[in-house]
């Protein structure tokens, strides 16, 4: 689309993504045109020049030019003079792979478009793979717990092996013909650390896979702040010990994504970082021998803790380790796991709603009049509703998996964990109520939210 002189054009108008344009005036004098190439080398043209001057109202079709069509006829023999080298070669190929002589094959260089980003919105990474040559299959394998959600344009058939060897996800998505694109989403849960393994084989001879690997780090959900916010509750954990600057600085990078490659060059760095999971704040402080982590999530600066200890014990350098609790903190945290539950809860409310509206066929207009004004509004909003609950079936899960990960970490620090109340709380959790969690949370300060 050309509007204005800007230029709109995205992957769902070409079905792949765009490589290059060029502006300027390319096969008409007196009218502006751009010149696009995509991924796969495509290449199509846009342009202002009225076609409608070019109609033939009788049948409705385009009329070119004299000279414009002699060059399309020319380019039209020149593809197909093509198309027949192409299929002499392959079948030349094809016999020289049978002979008995030995030959090589040449592996050709495949180049992959990836991309493996943290969407905010969803708290799920988005995994995006594009080849210029169709895609055969694509294997993905990870030792961390990870689920893989389709996305609803993704057409390739799934298949799911067993873990087995270490694997915690060994799963298999086979592409329809001509498929050059696969996207997914990928949720992580935080507190494991594991790697990511993409294999992509392409539809091409002699058969090869190009190997992907991305790192799922323990606290993988979070993303970097400018600033954090002072006015919250927080539990500090101080760590000392004989490591360096860099040390320290590679600990925190192989625990926390996006932090910069080098610390800064003053004395002190820090770095702050927002969970898009719960909302919670990390902020790390850290020098040469000294570290303070502060973050209103305990369970946050425990696997933050462990990720570093263990990285310390492997060049066994020993670690002082000091960590204080603010039980507001902790009140803070489960009123925003509470928000972000009733708020899920209320949506699948919704939708189950939405759905026996549905069955019954109460949309058509005659009949949608003598429904209440709360049922209209939400038809109204069905649209949204549906859209903002695509791939989140898991939430609610995680998000208990998260208030059982805060009441382990917190009665671990105060005393008086025990697999029995742990137990308890997890059975109170499938018929979730805010105040039935916070009466488990036997602390004193936590007895008088």
């Amino acid at each position: 689309m050309l509007e204005f002189g800007i230029l709109s054009c995205n992957q769902g108008d070409c079905n792949e993504r765009v490589t290059a344009l060029k502006c300027g005036v390319i096969g008409e004098q007196g009218f502006n045109e751009i010149l696009v190439t995509s991924y796969t080398g495509r290449v199509f043209g846009l342009t202002t020049q009225p076609i409608s001057t070019h109609i033939d109202n009788s049948e409705g079709k385009y009329v070119f030019s004299t000279n414009s069509s002699e060059k399309i006829h020319k380019l039209r023999v020149d593809i197909e003079d093509l198309k027949t080298k192409i299929l002499k070669e392959r079948e030349k190929y094809q016999t020289s792979t049978q002979s008995f002589y030995n030959e090589l094959s040449a592996i050709p260089l495949l180049t992959v478009n990836e991309r493996f980003i943290l969407d905010r919105e969803s708290a799920t990474y988005t995994l995006s793979i594009g080849i210029p040559t169709p895609i055969d299959f694509i294997l993905i394998q990870c030792d961390a717990k990870i689920e893989l959600m389709d996305e609803q344009k993704n057409s390739a058939v799934v298949s799911y092996t067993d873990s087995k060897q270490g694997n915690q996800t060994l799963v298999t998505y086979r592409c329809q013909m001509n498929v050059n694109n696969l996207e997914l989403k990928v949720r992580t849960t935080e507190g494991e650390r594991g790697t990511l393994a993409v294999y992509v084989t392409p539809m091409i001879q002699p058969k090869c896979s190009r190997k992907l690997t991305y790192d799922i780090r323990p606290l993988s959900l979070h993303y970097k702040l400018n600033k954090c916010d002072s006015n919250r509750s927080y539990n500090i954990l101080n760590i000392k010990g004989s490591f360096s600057l860099a040390e320290i600085h590679t600990w925190i990078a192989q625990t926390v994504p996006q932090v910069p490659e080098k610390p800064d060059l003053g004395e002190v760095t820090v770095l702050s970082f927002e969970s898009c999971l719960l909302g919670t704040i990390l902020e790390c402080t850290y020098q040469q021998g000294k570290a303070e982590f502060r973050s209103d999530n305990i369970s946050t600066l425990t696997t933050l803790k462990n990720s570093i200890t263990k990285e310390a014990t492997k060049k066994k350098i020993k670690l002082e380790i000091d960590m204080s609790v603010n039980d507001e903190s902790v009140k803070q945290v489960l009123l925003l796991v509470d928000k972000i539950i009733t708020n899920c809860l209320q949506k699948s409310k919704e939708l189950r709603l939405l759905n026996a509206l549905n069955e019954i066929d109460v949309t058509a207009e005659e009949s949608v009049k003598y429904l209440s004004d709360e049922y209209k509004e939400l038809l109204a909003r069905e649209e949204n509703i549906r859209k903002t609950m695509i791939g989140q079936d898991g939430n609610i899960e995680i998000l208990l998996d998260v208030i059982m990960n805060i009441y382990k970490d917190y009665k671990q620090i105060k005393g008086g964990y025990s697999k029995q109340k742990a137990a308890i709380l997890k059975d109170a959790l499938k018929d979730y109520s805010y105040e039935k969690v916070v009466s488990l949370f036997d602390h004193e300060p936590l007895n008088k939210l």
